[in-house]
């Protein structure tokens, strides 16, 4: 037999067969071919899972297309992505130039004003108003560069970055009763008083002015080489004290020296660097906006109400009466 004859006779066989198949679709019977296989496990290991596979489905009893299998799986693709983008939203990071991440939650709007690069107009006008010489910077050794030129701001290192956020923030934070030594906001009161910052590490202590009109800032230990928050509850420290420190020194160059001793003054009522800082830490706790202080981790207003607390019982020689 050659094989046309062959392709002849299966081709017979075919059309039988399907001949068949349709008369018992239409009688509602099955054919020979289609009754169930034996379900004993054979040698060859089909037994019960492979008559399962050839089983016909049932009459009336449509299997899902592959369309309808393709939108299944987008459906149930697009409530796992809708779920995990629900949860990542609650836990938005916040992250610092150096690289700590915190919880968007702890988050208060001041610390959100410090983790901002300054603009190259801000650095602009912050140059403007003091000269700042960065002779010691604890965080230039790693390399870290916290604001880039190329991005809009300059080219600044972690520390740097903090300082210039430290005086713009003088501008940022609004009070709700003018300032006990001056009536001057903030932000223009230390534009005048201020003449030339230098950041160094050799010297013991902070002071001011020397050479004349030249704050001397002590960079070892400070927390504003280490973290971007106002306050970090891990240090409990941070921008807030430099902030402090820088305009307990601006009032001395004004020519206020202490009064008493080396490191006191005598009265609350003189306005010296230390009645000037007291009075700051009680309007930063009392006569700003709560909710630009505001961080479920951290007690702002508490940290100031503090620091107004060490100040009375150690550096005013004639401790100031309550309403003072």
């Amino acid at each position: 037999m050659n094989s046309a004859e062959r392709c002849s006779g299966r081709c017979k066989v075919c059309v039988r067969w399907v001949s068949r198949m349709a008369a018992s679709r239409r009688s509602g019977t099955r054919s020979p071919d289609e009754q169930p296989r034996a379900t004993t496990q054979d040698s060859e290991g089909g037994g019960l899972f492979q008559d399962l596979r050839r089983r016909p489905a049932r009459r009336g009893v449509r299997r899902p297309g592959p369309w309808l299998l393709a939108v299944l799986v987008f459906t149930a693709y697009m409530l796992v992505v809708r779920t995990i983008g629900a949860q990542n939203a609650q836990r938005l990071t916040f992250r610092q130039a150096i690289g700590t991440v915190f919880p968007s939650e702890a988050i208060a709007p001041v610390d959100r004003f410090l983790a901002q690069c300054p603009t190259a107009a801000e650095i602009a006008s912050v140059d403007e108003i003091v000269s700042l010489d960065f002779r010691s910077d604890p965080t230039a050794a790693s390399g870290a560069q916290a604001c880039r030129r190329s991005d809009g701001s300059g080219d600044l290192t972690p520390f740097q970055k903090r300082v210039y956020n430290a005086i713009r923030l003088t501008r940022e934070i609004e009070f709700d009763e003018p300032l006990p030594w001056t009536s001057k906001p903030l932000y223009e009161w230390f534009a005048d008083a201020a003449d030339s910052i230098v950041f160094r590490d050799e010297i013991s202590l902070s002071f001011c002015c020397s050479p004349n009109g030249v704050i001397n800032l002590r960079t070892r230990n400070l927390a504003i080489g280490e973290t971007d928050r106002f306050i970090d509850p891990n240090l409990d420290d941070g921008i807030a004290s430099f902030m402090l420190l820088l305009l307990h020194e601006t009032r001395h160059g004004e020519g206020y020296r202490h009064t008493c001793g080396t490191n006191a003054d005598l009265r609350l009522t003189e306005r010296g660097a230390w009645g000037v800082q007291y009075s700051l830490d009680l309007w930063m706790a009392d006569h700003t906006d709560p909710a630009y202080f505001a961080a479920p981790d951290t007690d702002y207003r508490g940290f100031f109400r503090q620091d107004a607390r060490r100040i009375v019982q150690a550096y005013f020689c004639l401790q100031p009466t309550p309403s003072a």
